[in-house]
């Protein structure tokens, strides 16, 4: 689970990506999802 934001999400036409509503594509890792520009979603925390 990550912190998306107002973001919305499907999934991508490669493996490890997703694509954002405005079709913009994030690599999925542990960390972060990663947007193409470098902009970082952490990992949300779970308790």
């Amino acid at each position: 689970m990550y912190e998306r934001g107002t973001f919305s999400f499907q999934r991508g036409d490669v493996g490890g990506q997703v694509r954002d509503s405005e079709g913009k594509r994030w690599q999925v890792t542990p960390e972060a999802l990663v947007r193409e520009s470098g902009e970082r979603l952490r990992r949300a925390t779970s308790q």
